[in-house]
């Protein structure tokens, strides 16, 4: 968490740096938007061998982020800061009762590629960075499946704007698979870093 937390502050410096430097022109050369984002995640596979979907109402999101534009530019920068919460299981016939919980916390930046025709569809992907926390429900003792390592992820989307306050996104993210290398899957021992869909709202000020 302490690795994530020092690129957290990277990334605030240079949301502030950046703030300092559009601000001044903002309306000539470019500026930023703050938004907030959230909404439901679905992931591909559970919190064991990814093998297993699983869709629960209480699989949620939530992100902050700032992009950076400029007028005469089609790509915009967006960083961003969030994380996810899902649930999983880990045989097929327990899909209805979730045997684990996922909780994940990330940092990354996206590439915005907006339309040049002024159409309100735009696509984004981008690198991101991921901590990863997988506890075993309904267990005594320590229920920790998860090394906490840091891992890298992508994840690309495809946005659509329905004002200019608000926007819906649907994104693929792909992360780095168990902290136990070189090993066969064995139940309980090799933590997994989940790769999912979001289907989010977003609102700019």
């Amino acid at each position: 968490m302490k690795t994530l937390t020092y690129l957290a502050t990277v990334l605030s410096i240079t949301l502030v740096a950046t703030t300092s430097t559009l601000g001044a022109d903002e309306g000539q050369n470019g500026g930023l938007k703050t938004y907030l984002a959230g909404g439901f995640t679905f992931a591909q596979g559970d919190s064991r061998d990814l093998t297993q979907a699983t869709y629960n109402i209480n699989n949620w999101s939530a992100e902050i982020g700032i992009e950076v534009y400029s007028p005469f530019a089609e790509i915009h920068l967006r960083p961003n800061f969030g994380m996810a919460k899902m649930y999983g299981v880990e045989k097929p016939e327990t899909w209805n009762w979730p045997t684990y919980q996922m909780l994940g916390w990330y940092v990354g930046c996206d590439l915005v590629y907006k339309n040049p025709r002024g159409l309100p569809v735009s696509l984004t992907s981008g690198p991101s960075f991921h901590i990863w926390n997988v506890e075993e429900m309904y267990t005594s003792g320590n229920s920790n499946q998860s090394s906490m390592n840091l891992k890298f992820g992508w994840r690309a989307g495809v946005n659509y704007e329905v004002n200019e306050k608000w926007a819906v996104e649907l994104s693929y993210t792909l992360t780095e698979w168990r902290s136990v290398q070189g090993q066969p899957h064995q139940p309980g021992l090799n933590p997994s870093r989940p790769l999912y869909f979001n289907l989010k709202g977003i609102y700019t000020f």
